[in-house]
């Protein structure tokens, strides 16, 4: 079984894996983000807030960007940053001191973060206060957060942890797997999707609004990391080995493109539309690619690091984090 309290330490390690075995082969590690970056369409200004630059592994885990005015940060030692129109505004302990595998929202007052031991940081607009929540008996380490409304939100974590806030408390509501999912997404309470895995399995399940079944399982590498749609017919899970995976309603099929190389992990996808994705990810270096509903293209930043989770904004900056904060005004 593959067990991590802390999911990010996992990915560098396995990233780390990936870079050096390219490099045991002889291929040359600036070309791993793509097997033809002179197809990878034209660069983006990317700008770095150097302020926020980790030195070690344990790197920035999540972002949820509220507005550009209020994006916030989550990672080591129970720290939550505030960034305001790309700059450092303050950083806030939550009270936990450990470290947070996720931040979600549904409104700047109501804002939870993912940590360990059934301990559910929770800011009301005000102040941060740490619930807890049972688990009855669960391995309840949190690594994602997701709900359609304040009074419908769903977590994931260690163990195929799964509970459900329904506007007075968080149940439990049913379990469809054992391996460890990492982040949670869907449109509403009855189309709900999450996603994990071990070493050497990935895993998607469904929750239909009555039970957690298996959607789709991939034995050919470690555990899908991130998942993300626009619509219930246009919904990606993405995860190491450069994999990408794409549901159109009925089916789940990988999809195949030149641009993501399969040396890459991917860690985090996010975007606006069907046809405005971004996916982050890291190949012993930082990658950056959108897709345009299309195709998918590298996107150069510049900027050495690697990155763990993307998030964008209403009025259209993206944000990109990890061992370093990164912010692109696209609109």
């Amino acid at each position: 079984m593959y067990k991590t309290n802390d999911k990010i330490t996992i990915t560098l390690l396995l990233a780390s894996f990936v870079l050096l075995s390219a490099c045991a082969s002889g291929e040359n590690s600036g070309d791993i983000g793509s097997e033809k970056e002179k197809n990878t369409g034209t660069p983006a200004t990317w700008e770095s807030i150097s302020s926020l630059d980790r030195t070690n592994s344990r790197v920035y885990s999540s972002v949820w960007a509220i507005s550009d005015s209020n994006v916030l940060v989550a990672g080591p030692n129970g720290g939550v940053i505030t960034l305001s129109n790309g700059q450092y505004s303050q950083s806030t302990n939550v009270g936990t001191g450990s470290y947070l595998n996720a931040v979600w929202g549904s409104a700047d007052v109501n804002v939870y973060a993912g940590t360990e031991l059934g301990r559910l940081p929770h800011f009301d607009g005000s102040s941060w206060r740490v619930q807890t929540i049972d688990a009855g008996g669960e391995y309840s380490y949190v690594y994602g957060i997701w709900g359609s409304s304040a009074s419908d939100i769903f977590l994931v974590g260690a163990n195929g942890f799964i509970m459900n806030y329904d506007g007075k408390k968080f149940s439990n509501v049913g379990k469809a797997t054992y391996y460890d999912l990492q982040e949670v997404w869907g449109t509403d309470h009855d189309n709900v999707y999450a996603v994990g895995g071990d070493a050497g399995t990935a895993v998607i399940i469904h929750y239909d609004g009555v039970s957690w079944e298996i959607a789709y399982t991939d034995t050919s590498g470690g555990p899908y990391n991130s998942v993300w749609g626009s619509a219930s017919d246009d919904v990606y899970a993405v995860g190491p080995g450069g994999r990408i995976v794409h549901f159109d309603g009925v089916n789940w099929t990988a999809v195949e493109t030149d641009i993501v190389s399969n040396r890459a992990w991917l860690n985090g996808i996010w975007g606006f539309a069907r046809d405005d994705v971004y996916l982050v990810g890291s190949a012993g270096d930082g990658l950056i690619f959108h897709f345009d509903g299309t195709e998918w293209a590298l996107v150069h930043t510049e900027i050495s690091a690697v990155f763990t989770a993307v998030h964008g904004t209403t009025e259209g900056q993206v944000y990109a984090v990890g061992s370093r904060v990164v912010r692109y005004a696209k609109r």
